[in-house]
């Protein structure tokens, strides 16, 4: 009975650690998805602040084609708060931005933002001009 009673209890070791042993591929499994979520959440994350950064930039262009327009069609007084919103974007974009080339381009616009300001208020056609060349700065 004594011979009996070790093997059963072999025989019940044995399938307990065979039971147990199943349960290392599926961890190493589950570990190995985890990264691979990690690693895509990611990418998905850079992707979108990429789509983001492209979105800011057409609804600037946007922006300072409409206020062009404007502009075009004398509406000083349109044009001109259309560039003090257009600026407070720009500022904003510029101290968000990690990228030097944009920044450098935001400045260049934002040195001339005063006389452009000054140009509309006064309903100067030269603020066309001004505009036109800021527009051109941003796209290029």
């Amino acid at each position: 009975m004594e011979g009996i009673g070790k093997m059963v209890l072999l025989i019940v070791v044995g399938v307990l650690i065979v039971f147990l042993i199943g349960f290392i591929p599926p961890k190493i499994q589950v570990a190995r998805l985890r990264g691979e979520v990690k690693d895509l959440n990611t990418e998905v994350e850079d992707l979108r602040k990429k789509l983001d950064y492209e979105i800011k930039l057409k609804q600037i262009a946007s922006d300072f084609t409409l206020m062009y327009l404007e502009v075009e069609d004398r509406n000083y007084g349109n044009g001109e708060k259309m560039a003090s919103a257009l600026c407070s974007d720009l500022k904003k974009f510029a101290e968000e931005t990690d990228d030097q080339r944009m920044k450098e381009k935001i400045s260049l616009i934002m040195d001339r933002r005063d006389i452009t300001i000054s140009y509309l208020a006064k309903g100067n056609p030269i603020a066309l001009n001004e505009i036109r060349e800021q527009l051109l700065i941003f796209l290029k």
